[in-house]
């Protein structure tokens, strides 16, 4: 996979220290502007497996760390009643049903469990399905790998974390400072393989809830903002540039970026265009350049405006 992703040098040296300081790092910034794919190029560049979560209004507590799967537990439990009625009722029956249906089987891993323990991780969806899972290229690397020589650690991103109750972040409080966390139905904790590297963990917030203090004060911090102005147009050109300018000139890019910026005075309110807009707007514009022969494609301004309305201009208010 190409690594698509301009690397400022404050917020490469900001990455660093995290993973030296063995801390999360907390991204703040506006929605769009490359808090996520930051964690994604950073797994590249660090040679790293990757995992991520999207946080939601109903995520709970413990969904970053595990799940109980009870559905399925319940449907094991109806199957196995259904055996009883042509087996025996003998005790080794009984004692296998019950080691079946135990709790413990039930446990699935979250991300921070395919960061500590991805063997175990593994071993446990095979038994139960997770809701939560690497790509299939990390998992049939990890299938085939020796757990006793795999020490490559793990970038993982916990996407826009303030959409959730205050309690989830706080459920990573543990875990963050003493690299385990307790599971109900296990009955010892689970704990970051020492054989592998510490894990980066990524979270970004928009800022729709404050997080605690407490949740603070174990993170490294990192602000992404795209500046006004002439800052603004360089900001984006800069991180066209991985793109290859989208095979449109300096001029043209220069335009989108300069429209771009020009927006965000004017839509101020729900939604202010940034990098994701900018991007799309020009990668739009460079395949429409293409199909009708490669002229200047800012002369055909009926078809600028028409991308703009539907690639840009996305605040109803």
């Amino acid at each position: 996979m190409q690594d698509s992703y301009f690397w400022e040098d404050d917020v490469l040296r900001t990455v660093k220290a995290a993973i030296v300081a063995k801390r999360p790092l907390l991204i703040r910034g506006e929605p769009g502007i490359g808090k996520s794919s930051l964690a994604r190029a950073a797994a590249l560049k660090f040679n790293r497996y990757y995992i991520s979560t999207v946080v939601t209004s109903k995520t709970e507590a413990n969904d970053l760390l595990w799940y109980y799967d009870g559905v399925q537990r319940l449907s094991d439990a109806q199957i196995q009643c259904a055996f009883e009625l042509v087996e025996d009722g003998s005790h080794t029956l009984l004692s296998r049903k019950n080691d079946m249906l135990a709790s413990k089987n039930y446990v699935t891993p979250g991300v921070l469990w395919w960061a500590y323990q991805p063997f175990d991780a593994l071993t446990r969806i095979e038994k139960c399905s997770s809701a939560c899972l690497p790509s299939s290229a990390t998992l049939n690397e990890l299938r085939i790998l020796d757990r006793q020589n795999s020490k490559k650690g793990w970038v993982v991103l916990i996407d826009e974390i303030d959409k959730a109750d205050s309690d989830v972040p706080d459920s990573l409080l543990e875990a963050f400072s003493e690299n385990q966390f307790t599971v109900p139905y296990l009955n010892e904790p689970v704990c970051l393989d020492s054989s592998i590297e510490q894990p980066l963990v990524i979270v970004t917030t928009n800022e729709e809830r404050q997080l605690s203090a407490a949740f603070l004060r174990r993170c490294f911090v990192l602000e992404m903002k795209l500046p006004d102005g002439d800052a603004g147009i360089q900001w984006l050109l800069d991180r066209a540039t991985v793109y290859n300018n989208f095979g449109l000139s300096n001029d043209e890019l220069y335009r989108v970026a300069s429209i771009i910026i020009e927006d965000r005075q004017i839509y101020r309110a729900n939604h202010r265009p940034g990098l994701s807009e900018f991007l799309d707007l020009a990668q739009l514009l460079a395949a429409y350049k293409e199909e009708i022969g490669g002229i200047n494609i800012l002369q055909d301004s009926s078809m600028v405006k028409e991308m703009f309305s539907f690639a840009i201009h996305k605040d109803v208010s």
